[in-house]
């Protein structure tokens, strides 16, 4: 278990406020560069961070 049961419903509330945050955020910058730049950039950064997160988790998984 990561959180103690005393901890339980602030660790719940803390991940549902970071998850909250993260989304407005990325959805903000999505919709600003869908209308500044092109959605058509847009999806070509998606599938550049999509192929660095898989780098990412390939390295990760490696090291274990």
């Amino acid at each position: 278990m990561l959180v103690t049961g005393d901890l339980l419903a602030i660790s719940v509330g803390a991940r549902g406020t970071v998850n909250g945050t993260a989304k407005f955020v990325s959805s903000t910058a999505v919709g600003v560069l869908w209308t500044a730049v092109s959605p058509v950039f847009n999806f070509g950064l998606a599938a550049l961070l999509m192929a660095a997160g898989t780098v990412v988790l390939l390295q990760a998984g490696k090291k274990e």
